[in-house]
């Protein structure tokens, strides 16, 4: 089982459109493109090998 916890930031704009940032951000871009922070809390997410395996993008397959 793979645990992570993860940075979740909520911004919104002007025209009160809301989207979620995971991991690090910028908040001087953020607050240049319009943006304006709402929330933010770490999450703690599990899941399995196998599911991270299906879903991941596979950046190299060792050779041994």
């Amino acid at each position: 089982m793979i645990t992570r916890r993860i940075l979740v930031t909520t911004v919104v704009n002007a025209m009160g459109q809301e989207k979620e940032i995971y991991g690090r951000f910028d908040a001087v871009a953020l607050a240049a493109a319009g943006w304006k922070l709402s929330d933010s809390q770490f999450r703690h997410y599990k899941m399995t090998e196998e599911t991270f395996a299906k879903n991941a993008t596979l950046i190299k397959t060792s050779e041994e």
